[in-house]
């Protein structure tokens, strides 16, 4: 009999607070409010084990109140034991142990405990004991191309199950074993491949209809399958170009050309026939003319001569990144700033490099944003220190708190730097802002509120920005500024 590695979820992080608001107690005007401060230490879920240790099928927490308390399961469950259940001393931390009894059933079993003191429910968790129930399979073979011999394979179970074909119904079928009690065995039926190999899936659902495994079948056929890249989707070359190798996985001849030759003479390849699985070897020259991120489609083929085979294609997308040069507009501005000086407007997402010549007063720069909130990127110089902060205000970035507070050499040029993007997570669209001095990366910080401060993301493209710079002391030499545009790979 098998039963699932599990374990238990760690209890951790401190004590949660629940101070009770005041409520009254009977409706007697006389009757004084009361409250309960009822602490503890416990996870939302408790996941365990069907059988094993004493310490694997038992959770500890802790518990604490200001007036008596008690714990106990909603559904008064026999299989488990609480200790201690209750405690009345308000000045003691208790360890409460819930001790689980070895499961025999095949079902899971569940209870909801609760933690009360006086009339408060200060917290409800979910306890969670497997049962014995398990679904597996073993022994899946590639199919043979032509169909003739069914692909058998095993199931490893101590219940009821179903097997159903969910992917590749067109060719695959179960021709024996679609359901079954305990152990047993799938047969699988494909009707003959004249192309590329394939692939199905069987999925295996427990005696309840809920699905447990999924197995991945395959039929022999011609293959010609590049590594995919990282994105999934193309594959990135920079701007000064290079060798791009890519891994062809193959079982036959196999052949590259290019989409459109006659658009694509940017990259050439070293081989273009090959016999078998092979590196793909392409050739990529450098990228300075335009600020357009360019396109090609390699097409790889199948150059079998065998009878009845029907030819295979797949495509690879290449795309390669335009030059920063040629994303690149500078603005001069060889001025001598004292009091405020405004320069720029709708700024959009990207890198902003300010270029001052020797300084050794008092200026702040600001990279603003007009909207709700209001919305600052600062760096702060004085004395040859350099500092940043924003706002919303961000502890992360003020202060030095993360090496932030940097030295300028003030009888030299320096750089003042942003790279200022929208940046998507699972919360929603943000900024993104990172901090240079002279090219030198100091901090980074991004505005969803998990440092500190909080700006939708939106609010740069459809308000743009402006920046500032206000000298407090002294004369600001001022060269020049320049933008940088994002690169845009596109989809």
């Amino acid at each position: 009999m098998k039963s699932d590695k599990l374990h238990k979820i760690a209890f951790l992080g401190l004590f949660t607070l629940l101070a009770a608001v005041p409520v009254l107690q009977s409706c007697d005007d006389d009757e004084k409010q009361k409250a309960v401060d009822l602490r503890y230490r416990v996870e939302d879920s408790y996941l365990l084990p069907a059988s094993g240790t004493t310490n694997e099928l038992s959770v500890t927490f802790q518990v604490k109140s200001t007036d008596p308390w008690e714990i106990f399961g909603e559904n008064k469950g026999d299989w488990y034991a609480i200790s201690p259940a209750t405690g009345d001393n308000p000045e003691k931390t208790y360890d409460v142990t819930i001790k689980c009894e070895e499961n025999t059933s095949l079902d899971d079993r569940i209870e909801v405990i609760n933690i009360k003191s006086d009339y408060w429910t200060g917290k409800k968790f979910t306890l969670t004991q497997k049962g014995t129930a398990y679904l597996e399979y073993e022994g899946v073979d590639m199919i043979d191309k032509n169909g003739n011999v069914p692909e058998v394979f095993s199931v490893l179970s101590n219940q009821k199950w179903t097997a159903k074909v969910t992917d590749g119904e067109e060719w695959l079928s179960i021709s024996q074993g679609a359901s079954g009690m305990e152990n047993g065995t799938v047969e699988l039926k494909a009707t003959p491949n004249t192309g590329a190999m394939r692939y199905g899936v069987i999925t295996l659902y427990d005696r309840n209809g809920d699905k447990q495994q999924e197995v991945n079948v395959t039929q022999d056929g011609v293959q010609i399958e590049p590594a995919q890249p990282e994105n999934g989707k193309w594959y990135e070359v920079e701007a000064v170009g290079g060798k791009l190798t890519i891994h062809v996985k193959a079982n036959s001849r196999w052949g590259a050309t290019k989409e459109i030759p006659s658009d694509e003479t940017w990259y050439e390849f070293e081989q273009t026939e090959f016999d078998g699985s092979a590196d793909l070897i392409i050739n990529v020259a450098e990228y300075s003319t335009s600020s357009s991120v360019r396109n090609g489609t390699i097409i790889l083929s199948s150059l079998s001569d065998e009878e009845g085979i029907e030819p295979v294609t797949t495509t690879i997308r290449i795309k390669q990144a335009s030059s920063e040069l040629s994303r690149t507009t500078v603005n001069e501005e060889n001025k001598d700033v004292s009091g405020d000086y405004y320069f720029g407007s709708q700024l959009m997402p990207g890198r902003y490099n300010v270029y001052i010549g020797p300084f050794n007063g008092n200026m702040n720069m600001f990279f603003m944003i007009n909207a709700n909130p209001w919305t600052e990127f600062r760096w702060h110089v004085a004395g040859g220190k350099s500092d940043l902060s924003t706002t919303p205000w961000s502890q992360k970035v003020f202060s030095g708190a993360a090496g932030t507070v940097k030295t300028l050499d003030t009888n030299a040029d320096n750089k003042l730097g942003w790279n200022i993007l929208q940046e998507e997570n699972e919360t929603g669209t943000w900024i993104r802002v990172e901090w240079y001095l002279n090219d030198e990366f100091i901090i980074s910080t991004i505005s969803d509120g998990t440092q500190d401060w909080k700006v939708p993301g939106n609010i740069l493209v459809e308000k743009g920005g402006q920046i500032m710079v206000r000298c407090n002391d002294g004369t600001l030499p001022l060269r020049k500024w320049e933008y940088i545009e994002p690169l845009k790979w596109g989809e």
